[in-house]
């Protein structure tokens, strides 16, 4: 009782003060963080004069003092690193912070383990270690507060083999644990968290982890969109990976964009289902309202929206005018897909004149945000009518890194035939052959060729 009750009166106080009188927060903050444990138990008393329930620990032997001094000392270090990494009082320094949190976790407080994950998990303060993160989210599994978001992000560890050999059973089953938490009584709706629900949904569409099952993938969907994205789901790592890097600089402390970034994800995804049939009956009737609900400013809404009115279908027109102007609506909010697509429509003359000098410039925006199409859509036009070799072999190369195997068999041909980069025969040997195990023909062929011994020449 003793540690609890301490324990929350430095909460509130620590809060308060950090809102109303930043300095004296910080004077008080910096001299508890400087005693031990032992220290801070001895001057329990002149720190704690507010809180007349803690002064009773004198009664309650030693062991007790010390314990709650620790307590305090775990929670009054993560209150440090909360104010350096947010720069409150001080001038923000994420290392600092990060030095505060393991101070502060090493006292056992979980709010510091709970950033101390995040911060190993994407090398903020310290260097980036998934193993280390790994541990952090173990050992908050089972707690209370945090553990639905430590088992989310266990399950990312899992699904992408960070820290851990990758294991998309495991993944699905920490999915799980996070999704189906039973139903909070106190805030009266469901204690799942709304990522891994999504993420559940995702294992059961594509069979990860899990036999492949529409009706449980839209299950989970549809249950993730009734959920409430509560503050754990922003330290979520499947969120964080999934957010354009523009949205994290420039959104990073705003709850309602995040929050509303999720959302719109979700409800992305229910419409895909109707859309293709996913657990669902094919609607696109219901697809179309629901990308249109999601609304204009969300560019991933806007591009799928596109690709609908690109194809048509039943109860949706098709309308390759209106699928230009969300391709342009979303490739302005770097959406890199749509960027692609916007590319492919100057280059076809898709509900706009061709064009090959936008086709180009909408490639390269796409191409220059990782896309393996566009990188490979680049590469020819430098290739064909633009006429550079050497950018074309730059292009195929990044496009063949990401396993792009037409990339990998141009690439190849780049080599053998000192196309924008040096002849060299192993080089150009080792990416027809990448593609070859892709089933690319043309790959195979010229490899054939390449292994096949050449006639013997006469004197």
């Amino acid at each position: 009782m003793l540690v609890l009750t301490l324990e929350s009166k430095a909460a509130s106080w620590g809060e308060s003060i950090g809102r109303n009188r930043e300095a004296e927060a910080l004077r008080w903050l910096t001299e508890i963080c400087s005693l031990s444990p032992d220290q801070l138990a001895d001057q329990q008393e002149r720190f704690f004069e507010r809180f007349p329930s803690g002064l009773y620990a004198h009664r309650k032997g030693r062991h007790d003092m010390v314990s709650a001094a620790k307590r305090i000392l775990g929670y009054s270090n993560y209150l440090m690193g909360r104010h350096y990494e947010y720069g409150r009082g001080v001038s923000r320094d994420i290392v600092k912070s990060t030095k505060y949190y393991q101070t502060a976790s090493g006292y056992g407080n979980p709010d510091a383990q709970d950033c101390l994950g995040v911060c190993y998990a994407l090398g903020l303060g310290v260097e980036q270690d998934y193993s280390k993160a790994v541990q952090m989210f173990r050992k908050l599994a089972d707690h209370r507060k945090f553990g639905k978001g430590a088992q989310c992000n266990l399950g990312f560890c899992y699904k992408n083999g960070m820290g851990v050999k990758r294991d998309y059973r495991l993944a699905a089953i920490w999915y799980g644990k996070a999704a189906d938490r039973s139903f909070d009584e106190t805030l009266k709706e469901d204690g799942g968290d709304p990522m891994a629900q999504y993420q559940l949904g995702l294992c059961y569409e594509y069979g990860l982890g899990v036999p492949r099952d529409g009706a449980k993938a839209f299950y989970w969907y549809d249950r993730a969109a009734k959920t409430r994205v509560s503050g754990e789901t922003f330290f979520d790592l499947n969120l964080y990976h999934l957010q354009p890097a523009s949205f994290r600089r420039n959104n990073a402390k705003d709850e309602n964009k995040r929050r509303k970034l999720v959302y719109n994800m979700i409800q992305c995804k229910i419409a895909d289902c109707y859309a293709h049939g996913v657990g669902v009956g094919k609607d696109l009737k219901e697809a179309e309202r629901l990308y249109r609900f999601v609304g204009e400013d969300d560019p991933e809404a806007m591009c799928r929206l596109g690709k609908l009115y690109v194809v048509g279908g039943s109860g949706v027109e098709k309308n390759v005018i209106e699928a230009v102007r969300l391709f342009r609506l979303a490739a302005r909010g770097n959406h890199r897909e749509a960027q692609y697509n916007l590319g492919y429509c100057y280059e076809n003359g898709l509900g706009v004149r061709p064009d090959d000098k936008m086709a180009l410039f909408w490639y390269m925006q796409s191409a220059d945000n990782g896309d393996a199409d566009a990188q490979y859509k680049v590469a020819k036009y430098n290739q064909g009518i633009f006429n550079n070799a050497k950018d074309a072999a730059s292009y195929f190369a990044k496009a063949a890194g990401q396993g792009h195997a037409e990339s990998q068999y141009e690439l190849g041909v780049c080599y053998r035939d000192g196309k924008g980069v040096e002849k060299d025969v192993n080089e150009s040997r080792k990416w027809f052959s990448l593609a070859a195990k892709q089933k690319n023909q043309d790959a195979v062929t010229a490899l054939e060729k390449m292994e096949s011994p050449k006639p013997a020449q006469g004197k």
